[in-house]
């Protein structure tokens, strides 16, 4: 059975080989995650069902309505976007929303809206999709394409290919007679390659993971369609300045001019503070303190001058030593001035490490490692890899944190309803990583360390050929499959039916971790998709076969 997919033309920049090459024909189902589909070479989308002793293949479910003979820009691609819908993207143009009933038992799928890309976006390919909860049907979809930097619109940086990777955000809204329409809520551009992409379940952020920075084309639309101007929350003037030592923390207002002290009201506690005008309703600050402080020790004064007038207010750490992080938990409305004597001090402990003097005398301590002694694989990526949160309302990017020299590995669906997990090397070791579904004012944005694959960085550097890595929804086993004839399985360790022991150093095992390796006859591309109970794949576009794994890939309990 062929897949149905698009010839890359004399396009040679990384994005376009992303896109075409390492392209994945097989479409996971995160509500049911023992299934997968792939669309044949007719246009039919077909269902892959897994059996102990094969697979079965539903074909007709559905088929591309009215497609052009033309050539495909982009290979086609489906996301689930709830357990009743799904977005599929032909390549050529046409994105379409279907309604697929209860997939567990449903053999055919409805067409709901489709949408020209002529009149909205460019062909591209679907990256995310996500219902928004509400009274009315609300679909949020993020499609990728690739385009010459001399064509995308507001685009003021360079690229050194040429080449922009172009992210599209499109809400697609049913009203209430049941008609759809749509709106562009953002556009973002990025030189290089985007790793990992995924909305939030609420359809208000956008989290990219890539070699370099992405940033916005335009702002947020409003109701009317006019462009909204672009809500930079740093560009207002700050409220107040602090800075802190180990001891103590200084709090600056700048106040109109001729206040007076009768004019000021400040309460405080060991862990809460309220600065107050008595001319205006709104505190100036009120909240919770990031740490604790001594109220007894603790003074505020004015320091009235021609044509302006500060209230600075000293307040006593009750922890000697502890830095704080902010000064009122949540408020974001404050700048924070770093004290030039504790910079200095920081950078005479850290002083050993930003040495440009070589360390010769074995003596003075030994380096963590030789760099005689890595290899071509070792090569960290040219640019710096970042993780960041794109708050589409605001139109600005919430949190980013630098991935720096841990390696992107590969994506993988934990479940339904939750974000999209990153597999990153951290030294020989694949860690796997997942993103909050939402970002809140009291714990910020927290990336969870959930899963870890023992040796999986190193073993994957050492795979040249290596075509896609992969693992199980459930963590089980992790998969590195290469553009020859070979698929690596690394099982997690899993207990023993009895005990071994090390006869050398008389230790006792009672779980141990496996290897498999799969050969396959077809020399062609491969092309992957992981479920909990095994690994499907398609080999050379032409004949689907399954490697059944052990029932041992059972979900975890818990």
């Amino acid at each position: 059975i062929g897949v149905l997919k698009a010839i890359l033309r004399d396009q040679y920049s990384l994005p376009h080989l992303r896109l075409y090459s390492l392209h994945n024909h097989l479409f996971s189902d995160p509500f049911n995650q023992d299934v997968a589909y792939f669309m044949n070479h007719t246009g039919s989308v077909c269902k892959v069902n897994p059996r102990d002793n094969g697979v079965d293949i539903e074909d007709g479910i559905w088929k591309f309505p009215d497609e052009s003979s033309e050539e495909r820009t982009y290979n086609p691609s489906l996301v689930f976007a709830s357990e009743t819908l799904v977005t599929v993207s032909s390549g050529q143009g046409g994105l379409y929303i279907c309604d697929t009933g209860d997939r567990s038992t449903s053999t055919s799928w409805k067409e709901v809206v489709k949408m020209d890309a002529a009149e909205v976006f460019k062909p591209s390919h679907l990256i995310s999709s996500v219902v928004v909860p509400g009274e009315t049907r609300v679909i949020v979809v993020a499609m990728l394409h690739v385009d010459p930097a001399s064509e995308v619109a507001n685009w003021n940086g360079k690229s050194s290919s040429g080449f922009l990777s172009v992210v599209t955000v499109v809400n697609i809204v049913e009203d209430a007679s049941g008609k759809w329409d749509w709106k562009i809520v953002a556009r973002l551009a990025s030189q290089g390659v985007l790793e990992y992409a995924a909305l939030e379940p609420s359809g208000k952020a956008l989290v990219v993971a890539g070699d370099h920075e992405l940033s916005f084309l335009l702002p947020k639309q409003d109701e009317n369609g006019e462009p909204k101007a672009k809500e930079a929350r740093m560009e207002d003037p700050p409220v107040y300045h602090w800075q802190q030592t180990t001891e103590d923390l200084t709090v600056v207002f700048k106040l109109p001019p001729e206040t007076k002290k009768e004019d000021i009201q400040v309460f405080m506690d060991t862990k809460h503070l309220t600065v107050k005008l008595t001319s205006v309703e709104t505190p100036a600050l009120k909240g919770e303190l990031w740490g604790t402080i001594t109220p007894s020790d603790s003074t505020w004064t004015i320091h009235p001058s021609e044509g302006s007038c500060k209230l600075e207010l000293v307040l006593t750490k009750a922890e000697t030593g502890m830095m704080w992080m902010e000064l009122v938990k949540g408020d974001t409305r404050g700048e924070q001035v770093m004290d030039p004597a504790l910079v200095e001090a920081v950078h005479q402990r850290l002083a050993h490490l930003t040495s440009e003097t070589l360390v010769t005398d074995e003596s003075q301590g030994a380096a963590a490692y030789s760099s005689q002694q890595l290899e071509e694989c070792d090569d960290l990526p040219p640019d710096t890899s970042t993780l960041a949160r794109f708050d589409l309302e605001k139109v600005t990017v919430s949190h980013k944190a630098s991935l720096g020299t841990h390696q992107w590995l590969f994506n993988v669906h934990s479940g339904p309803g939750k974000m999209p997990c990153i597999c990153l090397r951290h030294d020989v070791d694949g860690l796997v990583w997942q993103p909050p579904q939402e970002a809140s004012t009291k714990h910020g944005w927290p990336v969870k360390h959930i899963e870890t694959f023992n040796a999986l960085g190193y073993v994957q550097a050492s795979k040249e050929s290596k075509k896609f890595a992969l693992s199980a929804p459930n963590f089980s086993y992790a998969a590195i499959c290469d553009s020859k004839t070979h698929i690596y399985l690394y099982r997690q360790p899993s207990a023993l039916e009895s005990e071994l022991r090390n006869r050398k150093t008389g230790k006792r095992e009672s779980e141990i971790a496996k290897q498999q390796v799969l050969s396959l006859k077809d020399k062609n591309s491969k092309i992957l998709l992981q479920t909990n109970f095994g690994i499907v794949n398609n080999v050379g576009a032409d004949e689907l076969i399954k490697k059944q794994m052990e029932r041992s890939s059972q979900h975890k309990s818990g």
